[in-house]
């Protein structure tokens, strides 16, 4: 299923070493923007949306600009400002998927100056900033909560993959059920929110005026 085959991503980003796979970069996220071309459904965009903020999460956002830009110049702002943000709003990410959301976009914000540069990607800093406040101040969020996807920033609710395997035998399914135990891709990050605050302190010393 989908889920899984981005928990296995996930997985990867987490355990795998990036020199190990840094070449294949280039075919893999070509695959994912396909994908996201030919049917951009509400769930296809959180998960791989979950992923780019994991991707940014651990190796930073020019990572993320340099492979997508590298496909296609002004790309990867381009999916920030008009899939990605737009997924923070309309179906705001809960539990472990939304910390790995906040650190990512935190990334972003504080660590890519060049957003700061002109009118055009100033107003896509901001929409980003409204779109982490947005998850942040979700009273449902449970930031840090156990998700099954999120172990591997699945993304979401896994329902439809459980409606999926029950369908093949009772003790699988039982096996299925059992608790996962739910990965923090960040365990350094104990306060998304405070790590949010003091990264735009700090750019804000570096950018006075």
């Amino acid at each position: 299923t989908e889920a899984s085959a981005f928990e296995l991503l996930g997985s990867i980003v987490i355990n795998v070493p990036f020199d190990a796979f840094r070449d294949h970069l280039k075919n893999l996220f070509s695959i994912l923007l396909t994908k996201l071309q030919q049917g951009k459904t509400p769930r296809y965009v959180n998960l791989v949306t979950n992923f780019f903020a994991l991707y940014i999460g651990k190796f930073g956002p020019q990572a993320y600009f340099d492979q997508l830009n590298a496909i296609q110049p002004g790309l990867g702002l381009m999916l920030l400002s008009q899939v990605w943000v737009g997924r923070l709003n309309t179906d705001p990410p809960l539990r472990m998927d939304a910390k790995v959301q906040v650190v990512g976009l935190t990334k972003v914000l504080c660590e890519t100056p060049a957003l700061l540069s002109d009118p055009n990607t100033q107003q896509v800093w901001a929409q980003v900033l409204e779109g982490v406040m947005k998850v942040i101040t979700n009273p449902n969020a449970n930031m840090g909560g156990g998700s099954a996807a999120a172990s591997g920033a699945g993304g979401g609710d896994d329902d439809d993959d459980f409606e999926v395997e029950i369908g093949y035998d009772s003790q699988f399914s039982k096996l299925h059920f059992a608790a996962r135990p739910v990965t923090d891709p960040f365990p350094e990050v104990r306060d998304p929110p405070l790590a949010l605050v003091q990264g735009l302190h700090a750019l804000c010393a570096s950018q006075p005026g």
